[in-house]
């Protein structure tokens, strides 16, 4: 049977890094219409064949050797896939039941993205909620469906004919995704936020991560956006990026209202929000001035083995 939605999963060194992943995307009704996309560093890092590859439409290895660009795996893949439908799996992020189903159908009004809505699954820390409003805010629990200018990014699914028009632009297009949802947008294209779609994103909550992954984004965020900028233009940005955390707070302000899990009461949530905020700005002003530096690499440590960037007191959730 031809796949319907080829979805990509990376590891950066062995299976059982996205092995936990694996087991949503399998519990997904319809899995006989998913492709795998497993990129990996070798097939001898892969391990013997599973048993429940069966129940899929096809799992392909795509060697990537030892890769330090999430963004070119993405690539890759992209190009590889046979299914019309691409999406992008973390391996901590964690697709609910119907999530695959979801993204297909709503693929069929020819919405050049679709992004799923996102939840907390390790809400216990306030930094972790914060982390989470930062990143994803505008697609949180709870959420009406409709057009967005942008989506989740790592973690939605886009038409695959409009990404191969990118050509050898597209994994410079894929490291930022917010670039790539605002390009398409302006191209007349349509990008959906499809609430029976739902993934379940660990949260950072070990404080120099935190820090880390703001600073660290909001930098190849703005080296990305001003690559093709003149000197005067990113040197008037980064002047300005002192008013960037309190525009992306005003933002913020009616994903706030409207969630009644955040732990507004806490002072500590604010004060992480601020924070974060501040380091994101902080990167911006650096990327604008100097580009994306080493970024890319810090990203990829924190994207991967989120284990290792929790709180000791927080712990992986359990959840069907």
């Amino acid at each position: 049977m031809n796949a319907l939605l080829s979805v990509v999963v990376i590891t950066p060194d062995h299976y059982d890094t996205v092995a936990r992943t694996m087991g949503h995307l399998h519990a997904q009704d319809g899995r006989e219409r998913i492709e795998i996309l497993l990129c990996i560093p070798s097939r001898a890092a892969v391990g013997p064949d599973r048993p429940e590859w069966n129940d899929f439409a096809a799992v392909r290895i795509l060697e990537t050797g030892n890769i330090s660009v999430i963004a070119q795996a993405k690539a890759l893949a992209v190009r590889a896939a046979s299914a019309p439908i691409v999406a992008f799996a973390e391996e901590h992020a964690f697709p609910a039941a119907g999530w695959a189903r979801a993204l297909i159908a709503r693929h069929e009004e020819r919405h050049a993205v679709v992004g799923p809505v996102m939840v907390n699954p390790n809400p216990g820390l306030t930094i972790g909620w914060a982390n989470f409003l930062i990143e994803y805010g505008p697609w949180m629990s709870p959420a009406e469906a409709g057009p967005r200018s942008h989506l989740p990014g790592n973690n939605s699914s886009y038409r695959r004919d409009l990404l191969l028009q990118f050509g050898d632009r597209l994994a410079d297009m894929l490291d930022a995704e917010t670039l790539l949802h605002w390009e398409l947008a302006a191209a007349g294209h349509t990008l959906y936020l499809e609430p029976r779609a739902v993934t379940r994103h660990l949260n950072i909550t070990r404080f120099s991560s935190f820090q880390r992954v703001h600073f660290q984004y909001g930098r190849m965020f703005a080296a990305q956006r001003g690559r093709h900028w003149n000197r005067f233009r990113r040197v008037l940005y980064s002047v300005a990026s002192p008013l960037i955390p309190v525009i992306r707070f005003l933002r913020h302000w009616p994903d706030i209202r409207r969630n009644p899990e955040l732990p507004k009461r806490r002072l500590s949530f604010w004060w992480f929000l601020i924070f974060g905020l501040i380091e994101s700005a902080r990167g911006e002003c650096a990327g604008y001035l100097t580009g994306a530096g080493d970024s890319r690499r810090h990203i990829f440590e924190l994207e991967f083995h989120r284990s290792h960037h929790l709180h000791s007191t927080d712990r992986l959730p359990e959840f069907p």
